[in-house]
């Protein structure tokens, strides 16, 4: 038997959250849906997916100074609210005692701890969409209050999850990572903190925690980051300044090597990140330790770091 799950959504200005949605709620009888773009599609329903809906949204608040969430919250707010017909709450309070466990879809990472610590203190297993925070100190006792709660949380790039990547893992010790993807600016946040997150997950689901010291270099074609792990295997992670949805690499191991490619889009593209969202609220199980979602962080600050002076920066 299934647990059922409500779920809900905190913060509309992620591309995310109608993305969660379609997918959660849909049955067969769904009509053709806007996809990004305009196109139209059918959106079956994903038998992984079981047993889960999003029943709630509480829109919060726009960041005036960063574009991406304050040129798409009027958007995104109204396909989640209007379009798909979630109920919107009058607070995050509200909306955290009306559901299981919350989706926290605020596209700006500066607003993350307030809003995990709120589901931690409500008991509520909570995933953290794609970009934990800024700083690993001021997101650590927020954690460490959820391990001592049995509270499971989870952030992580759906890139992680994706199946070109996972069966590029394989059998066998990842002794070292070549990665690759988008990685322009975003202001107002540093320039490794936007894109640069999804090749410094799949660098620690290859490599698991432990990276030392990270040397990063900028120029007009790429911005590379050469990251140590305390054992000496290194990962290198290449960023485009422009966007594409290709992001791939090659995970090597003492006597072989396994590329792979993935490419963001199709239906089911976040299907894999939700079903281990919805494992972890039914089994109280996080699939990420703690450990390894603040490396994320402290790779990309040092990362930040080392680009501004020029010189390697301990982690």
């Amino acid at each position: 038997m299934i647990t059922p799950l409500r779920l809900g959504l905190a913060g509309l200005d992620s591309s995310h959250a109608p993305a969660f949605t379609r997918l959660l709620n849909a049955t067969a009888e769904d009509s053709p849906h806007r996809e990004p773009g305009g196109v139209q599609s059918t959106q079956p329903p994903h038998p992984a997916l079981a047993g889960a809906r999003v029943v709630a949204a509480w829109p919060g608040t726009p960041s005036a100074d960063f574009a991406m969430s304050r040129d798409r919250f009027d958007d995104v707010s109204h396909q989640v609210l209007d379009d798909l017909a979630i109920p919107q709450t009058s607070s995050l309070a509200d909306l955290l005692d009306h559901v299981d466990a919350v989706l926290i879809t605020a596209v700006d990472p500066r607003q993350h701890v307030s809003l995990l610590a709120a589901a931690v203190d409500a008991g509520r297993p909570a995933f953290v969409d794609t970009r934990l925070t800024l700083s690993a100190e001021e997101v650590e006792p927020v954690l460490a209050e959820a391990n001592a709660r049995g509270v499971p949380v989870l952030c992580a790039s759906p890139k992680r999850y994706a199946s070109a990547f996972t069966d590029a893992q394989g059998p066998g010790a990842v002794v070292g990572v070549d990665l690759w993807g988008p990685m322009p600016a975003q202001p107002p946040l540093p320039l490794p903190a936007w894109y640069g997150v999804h090749l410094a997950d799949l660098a620690h689901a290859a490599l698991g925690p432990g990276c030392v010291s990270v040397t990063a270099r900028s120029g007009p074609n790429a911005t590379v980051l050469v990251c140590q792990w305390e054992d000496g295997r290194i990962a290198t992670l290449r960023g485009s300044p422009t966007w594409t949805p290709h992001t791939g690499g090659r995970l090597h191991r003492t006597e072989s090597a396994a590329a792979f490619q993935i490419t963001v889009g199709g239906p089911d593209f976040y299907v894999p990140l939700l079903a281990e969202i919805l494992t972890m609220c039914r089994t109280s199980r996080a699939p990420i330790a703690t450990a390894e979602m603040l490396g994320v962080v402290r790779l990309l600050t040092a990362a930040a770091e080392s680009l501004q002076t020029g010189a390697e920066v301990r982690v």
